[in-house]
């Protein structure tokens, strides 16, 4: 069965550079994106991912915050914290808000691919 992924980050560059890295993934269901908290919380009424790959800074809240919002409200999604390097305090914070792990910008395909393939197990 596919995993599904869906991606909360404000750099367009960065959802289609991790989109065009995950597009040939076999097991691996591309749900869509959102530019911001907001939009990510409107998608999620509709539909829920398996994992949410969700960047640390946001518009219009961080996704510390959000990450933590949609534990509560979706306990059964996966969040992978998207980030650079020099976030290290905020990284902690997120995985003590209830994500699951977190994957650096410029992790390779294979890094990206052992993370969401950790997150399910």
């Amino acid at each position: 069965m596919a995993i599904k992924i869906f991606i909360t980050d404000d750099h367009y560059m960065v959802i289609e550079g991790i989109r065009s890295l995950l597009q040939y993934e076999k097991n691996i269901e591309w749900m869509g994106h959102a530019m911001n908290a907001n939009s990510c919380l409107a998608f999620l009424k509709n539909q829920q991912p398996d994992i949410i790959l969700m960047d640390i800074s946001l518009p219009d809240k961080n996704g510390i915050e959000l990450c933590k919002e949609v534990k509560e409200m979706y306990p059964g999604i996966f969040i992978i914290g998207l980030s650079t390097f020099n976030q290290q305090s905020f990284i902690q914070k997120m995985m003590e808000n209830g994500a699951s792990g977190y994957v650096l910008k410029n992790a390779s395909q294979v890094e990206l691919m052992e993370a969401i393939q950790t997150v399910i197990k």
